[in-house]
């Protein structure tokens, strides 16, 4: 059995600038490709979804605070834990609007896709909750959350470390009803065309014309020093050059939009991380309908037909 891994990261599906705002053109879109591409290969595929809050739930963990939780969480006066409960209820309720909106959609296209919160759970308790629905041949729908902390009440979970748990624990979650199972492709779904690095150019998101030439085609991973070295679309070399998370960051500070889970850098982090366990990893734009088609269906995209989204992996030796 293989797995492929999908995040599907809320700017994609959602307008982050606006309050509970829907992407419903992107959804139904994925939606559709995936229920062609899973009628086809669902005998020998496995599917894990993962989304991230986007507008719904991003608002309300920094109205509230709730990103980092609380360090003096056992001191603080009842009247602002009640404050912060309330806020908790109101984060936890975007996110199930959304979740909601989400498995309808899959739903609608034929596919058994069942919403699993991580809320007031352990891990071993989410393995043993995802095995039993694969032993369904159900696809789970994981996504971003508040969680509980003893400590600081509350602190909220990403998807992209959600995405890079599974990662790290499939096996295990497979294991358990006797399957064995490889991870052949994780993808981050996002409203960018991949990963920008422009040395010190200011980039306009505006301009798809200018954005092109600093779109990165590879990132490869020093299997020795763990460094990070980029091959850009329009370069004709793998660039030697040390690159940083930090670096490419910085090239993805334009937007207004509300984020408490640390934006282009967490992402690339938990890539990176996925990477390292030798599972390639992409990142594309959700918008981009021939790129959705060929990372759904190939192995590989044919860099022939599209010229976008980034591959991280390590360096072959």
């Amino acid at each position: 059995m293989k797995l492929k891994l999908i995040k599907l990261g809320g700017a994609s599906i959602t307008d982050k600038t606006k309050l509970h705002t829907i992407n419903m053109e992107n959804i139904e879109f994925f939606a559709e490709e995936l229920a062609k591409w899973y009628s086809k290969n669902s005998s020998t595929w496995r599917v894990c979804l993962i989304s991230g809050a986007g507008s719904f739930g991003h608002f309300e963990a920094k109205e509230y605070g709730l990103a980092q939780g609380f360090s003096n969480w056992a001191t603080l006066h009842s009247s602002r834990r009640e404050e912060i409960t309330v806020g908790i209820s109101k984060c936890k309720a975007a996110l199930i609007k959304l979740q909601s909106i989400l498995v309808e959609c899959f739903n609608r296209f034929k596919l058994p896709v069942t919403s699993v919160s991580i809320f007031g759970k352990s891990w071993e308790q989410i393995k043993q909750e995802l095995s039993y629905i694969y032993s369904l041949d159900m696809i789970p729908l994981l996504h971003g959350d508040v969680i509980l902390d003893e400590q600081r009440g509350c602190k909220i979970c990403s998807g992209d470390f959600i995405a890079q748990w599974v990662a790290s624990n499939f096996k295990a979650i497979f294991s358990t009803i006797k399957v064995d199972c490889s991870l052949e492709k994780v993808i981050f779904f996002t409203n960018v065309k991949g990963v920008y690095h422009s040395k010190n150019v200011t980039l306009d998101f505006s301009n798809e014309n200018t954005l092109s030439k600093y779109l990165v085609k590879t990132i490869q991973i020093d299997p020795t020093t763990m460094d990070l070295h980029y091959e850009l679309y329009q370069e004709d070399t793998t660039n030697t050059t040390a690159l940083s998370c930090q670096q490419l960051e910085h090239n993805h500070q334009t937007t207004i939009a509300v984020d408490v889970t640390g934006g282009m850098k967490a992402k690339l982090e938990s890539a990176i991380q996925i990477a390292q366990l030798h599972y390639p990893v992409f990142i594309a734009s959700l918008s981009s309908r021939t790129v959705v088609q060929e990372l759904l269906n190939n192995d590989e995209p044919n860099y022939q037909v599209i010229q976008e989204s980034t591959k991280i992996a390590m360096k072959q030796t």
